[in-house]
């Protein structure tokens, strides 16, 4: 029997009681039904599947116990320490569309070192497989799997009590920008954004600062007498606005733009008209705004915070973050440029970008799912969460950004007005490319690069330079620096 790896998905990060990780794909799987029809005399036939994320396999066992059944087990390879996992199973047609079989653990097993695998004898009957017709013409079928990995301690709680973090994560998502009982609103007022009016988020503020040191000084520091808006703390001085117009912000995509301008002024609240100078910080009612906070009958006094540098997308994306624990990053745009460009994904995937960010953001949640969580850019991401110091943010992000890379994308992350603000982004990525050079030289990226640099000079002059330069590459002068 042979195995074909037919698709591998990105892991998943996921968490419960700490963190765990998900990794899925298929394997095609050919000759299954002619090893059926062939198998006599009750022989028992075990096929291993090839390793799957350095830790597991998939054995199929034809006659299993000499039965007529088809046995599926998840077996860990030869290793020294405990494994944690549980497993999902489905065998399906070479058309994909029709599951013939189908079986998933109850509940997260044990693996010991060098043990015999845990799964099930009963998978499939030997002769939905041996007498399907088709098969006997087209001997393929597809095995999509999914495991579950878990760390070692998970099952070490007093009395096999748990905390329900993903129930506890449910409780706190719905606290969130609920304006019947925040007592702070977030007016995010971007000069970038295409509403002509803030846009609120509303929080609470003692459950913020206990979450983040950042907003425990904000809100405690005297919040009516700090008259700074929350642009102007923090230490990193740059122009914000053309940060964000110019590198892989959030609103880089107008198509995200969109997906934001969603509700209308009727479904949300009224404000008052915007106004050009920042706004400070303090203690104000409805009515000393000029507009009225009201939605779904409640009216309430409330603390105002008005965000000027950050988009409405990015800043929600970590409020909700830090309420629920669970957090979406989304593709770079040099990731998703590079896609349509060499049209790895199918068209209507490519052709909105939003479907494309739903679809390939990384998603840290309990069950590792997008689902609704907000999703934001890295960078976005990376950019606020070092301004707010929440450091396990921060490195998640710059995690993100450097798996991100790859010969083509590093060529335009390089040139990013982002990577010139943060030494340590700079650091790997040209460390990306020094240890990558001859690969990203044969990018079309790079020739793009190249035309760019000299897209100022004499048509006749760019013409021999690129010329030169090009050959040069070619013949290996262009290797490693």
């Amino acid at each position: 029997m042979d195995w074909i790896q037919s698709r591998v998905d990105q892991p998943k990060l996921r968490w419960e009681l700490t963190q765990c990780s998900t990794i899925s794909g298929s394997f095609e799987i050919r000759n299954l039904s002619q090893l059926c029809r062939s198998s006599q005399n009750a022989i028992t036939l075990h096929y291993n599947s090839p390793i799957i994320g350095d830790k597991w396999v998939i054995e199929v066992v034809i006659r299993d116990r000499s039965t007529e059944w088809i046995g599926m087990y998840l077996k860990p390879k030869p290793i020294t320490r405990l494994a944690l996992g549980r497993a999902e199973f489905t065998l399906k047609s070479s058309s994909r569309q029709e599951a013939i079989a189908t079986w998933n653990f109850d509940k997260i097993h044990e693996f010991l070192p060098d043990n015999f695998g845990l799964g099930t004898r009963q998978f499939c009957r030997i002769s939905m497989i041996s007498d399907n017709e088709v098969l006997r013409e087209h001997d393929v079928l597809y095995l999509e799997y999914s495991i579950a990995e878990y760390p070692e301690g998970y099952f070490s709680w007093t009395l096999g009590l748990r905390p329900p973090l993903q129930q506890l994560s449910e409780v706190m998502a719905s606290m969130f920008d609920d304006p019947d009982t925040a007592d702070v609103s977030f007016m995010i007022d971007h000069p970038h954004a295409s509403r002509s009016y803030p846009r609120p988020i509303y929080a609470h503020s003692r459950f913020l600062a206990a979450r983040c040191d950042y907003f425990k000084t904000l809100f405690g520091s005297g919040f009516a007498e700090n008259k700074e808006s929350l642009h102007t703390l923090g230490d990193i001085a740059w122009e914000e606005s053309a940060w964000e117009q110019g590198s892989d912000s959030d609103y880089d995509d107008p198509a995200g733009d969109d997906a934001e301008e969603s509700l209308s002024i009727e479904e949300t609240d009224v404000y008052a008209p915007v106004i050009d100078d920042p706004l400070p910080v303090g203690v104000c009612t409805p009515k000393s705004t000029g507009g009225v906070e009201r939605r779904r009958g409640a009216e309430r006094s409330r603390r105002v915070v008005h965000i000027s540098d950050f988009s409405y997308r990015t800043f929600r994306t970590i409020l909700h973050f830090l309420y629920t624990g669970c957090i979406a990053f989304a593709p770079l745009t040099s990731t998703y440029r590079v896609a349509v460009a060499q049209k790895s994904f199918e068209e209507d995937v490519l052709k909105d970008r939003r479907i494309f960010n739903q679809q390939r953001a990384i998603a840290i949640s309990p069950n590792g799912e997008v689902g609704t969580i907000p999703w934001a850019s890295p960078k976005s991401i990376y950019r606020l969460a070092d301004k707010l110091d929440i450091s396990e943010l921060k490195v998640a992000a710059a995690q993100v950004i450097r798996e991100s890379m790859t010969p083509d994308t590093v060529v335009r992350e390089l040139g990013s007005s982002f990577t010139s603000l943060f030494p340590e982004i700079l650091q790997f990525q040209e460390e990306y490319v020094e240890n990558n050079w001859v690969e990203v030289c044969k990018t079309s990226s790079f020739e793009d690069l190249l035309d760019r640099l000299f897209q100022n000079y004499a048509g006749g002059q760019a013409r021999i330079w690129l010329k030169l330069i090009k050959s040069a590459i070619r013949n290996g002068q262009g290797a490693r620096p």
